[in-house]
């Protein structure tokens, strides 16, 4: 059977019974199998938290996500009290389960307060991304973005040696930390929410870890990054470092502006880069944003992730899942 990971959007249109969307719960069960993740319970929960939407349309769009899903789901880590499906990838990476969306949900919203650290992050990636237009007139900012555009985005972004060597050095900074974490977890601190007094830990620790396995840290980050097809199915067994790596990959074509976004869509970027995450594992990954699937496809054909992602702007998408 195959599966399905869908991006939250086309997931809104349903919610919302929007003119161009497609009955979801018209997918063949009998041969594909429908996942969520924590990501979509925390957009979600944003929207209930912001305001945006009543306790009861939260509760409506958690029972429609369930059944469209039938509580499939996706975690980042082992835990035996899930209903576990299956752990691909042993316990160290993702854990397939069965629960209700309702319940991740009750969990999001305990740690919701997290979330502008890691906004505050993409915000400043997406800021960064604006330096290469700076000093240039509207014509020549318009130029700019179509020439990026025509780019093959690994040939010519991701595989150039100044991008390259960046997604190192960023790679090398984000493991040290996500090392620092399970670290930190596993000596019993509790790393949700996510304070200040969390991150001044977190940095410490990293520091410490990089400093002592400096050597160590950028080998790896060198063997994974010349020759990622190779490595990706490897270090699958440990989703940090995959959850890491995309997310590198992602921020390095946002910040050099290939299908750009603008930078107050900092937090629905960051959910994009959840989503894309998450997307890896499965055998189709459905979006309707034209950036964020040209970036995801890149990032994919990059690393060599066979995940096949479908436009949901093609008006015949839905035919390859529908009864």
């Amino acid at each position: 059977m195959e599966t399905i990971y869908l991006d939250h959007q086309v997931l809104v249109d349903f919610y919302d019974n929007r003119i161009d969307k497609k009955d979801l719960l018209d997918i063949d069960k009998n041969r594909f199998k429908v996942f969520y993740s924590p990501a979509h319970c925390e957009e979600i929960c944003n929207g209930f938290v912001k305001g945006a939407y009543l306790k009861e349309d939260t509760d409506r769009r958690l029972e429609l996500l369930y059944k469209i899903t039938d509580g499939n789901e996706v975690l980042p880590y082992y835990s035996p009290r899930f209903k576990i499906q299956s752990s691909p990838y042993g316990r160290g990476g993702i854990l397939l389960v069965t629960e209700k969306p309702h319940t991740c949900f009750d969990r999001v919203i305990k740690n919701i307060s997290s979330n502008p650290q890691a906004e505050d992050t993409q915000k400043t990636v997406l800021e960064d991304s604006q330096d290469k237009f700076e000093g240039l007139s509207e014509k020549q900012r318009a130029d700019e973005i179509n020439r990026i555009k025509k780019l093959d985005p690994v040939k010519d972004i991701l595989k150039s040696k100044d991008v390259l060597n960046k997604m190192k050095s960023e790679f090398v900074e984000l493991l040290s930390q996500s090392h620092a974490l399970i670290n930190m977890h596993n000596r019993g601190i509790a790393i949700q929410p996510f304070t200040e007094k969390i991150k001044r830990i977190m940095s410490r620790d990293a520091g410490f870890l990089h400093y002592h396995l400096k050597d160590e840290y950028d080998s790896f980050a060198d063997r994974v990054l010349v020759n990622p097809k190779k490595y990706f199915p490897i270090i699958a067994k440990r989703h940090a470092t995959i959850e890491t790596l995309i997310d590198v990959v992602m921020r390095n074509l946002a910040r050099e502006y290939y299908y750009g976004d603008a930078v107050k869509k900092f937090s629905s970027s960051l959910h994009d880069h959840s989503h894309a995450i998450y997307g890896s594992y499965f055998d189709y990954f459905v979006t309707r944003d034209d950036n964020f699937r040209k970036r995801v496809s890149a990032a994919y054909e990059f690393l060599g992730i066979k995940t096949q992602v479908i436009n949901a702007k093609d008006t015949n998408w839905f035919d390859l899942f529908s009864k």
